[in-house]
């Protein structure tokens, strides 16, 4: 009985350290799309006038540092991003500018910001009206000047017309819908 149980054990040895690869390979890939200077942008309409966008970036793009506020300094850096946002930067024209054809406004505005295992994230949702959805051309992503520390955007576009790719930058930062 006690070979038995033995053999069963060096049997599941493989299998064991396969799993535990498996699962740093994970942990790794999540780091992974954590990038510094880099950010996500998703677009996509949900129905015959809404226009969603999603951004999630590290929260070392925005301010200096991204672990939670240590010090009094950080604490007011932090404070100050956190009145930024109340002020309308993300939620009027200023960071996303629809083209005025589309005749959208912003109908909801959400963000989330999460200090985890010494990785700070910002996600941020603006969700737009738009009451001539077929007029729907561009929309500039007006984040690199107020932000200099962000220097790319990947973003991806779906819509009933329209399923693409973009890479923004500071110097080509429209994405054309058309």
């Amino acid at each position: 009985m006690r070979t038995r149980l033995i053999l069963t054990a060096l049997l599941c040895i493989p299998f064991m350290n396969a799993a535990a690869h498996e699962e740093e390979e994970h942990a790794h890939e999540a780091h992974a799309a954590h990038v510094h200077g880099a950010a996500v942008l998703n677009v996509f309409t949900e129905d015959d006038s809404t226009v969603v966008l999603e951004l999630d970036s590290p929260m070392i793009n925005f301010i200096s540092f991204e672990h939670k506020p240590g010090d009094e300094k950080q604490i007011t850096e932090y404070n100050s991003f956190l009145k930024t946002l109340s002020s309308g930067i993300f939620s009027g024209d200023s960071a996303f500018r629809i083209n005025s054809e589309a005749a959208c406004f912003v109908k909801g505005f959400e963000h989330d910001v999460e200090f985890d295992d010494g990785h700070g994230d910002f996600e941020l949702t603006v969700t737009y009206r738009c009451e001539k959805i077929d007029s729907l051309s561009s929309i500039e992503v007006n984040l690199f000047k107020n932000f200099p520390a962000l220097h790319s955007i990947s973003a991806q576009v779906v819509t009933e017309k329209l399923q693409k790719g973009f890479e923004l930058k500071a110097d080509s930062h429209i994405i054309n819908l058309k």
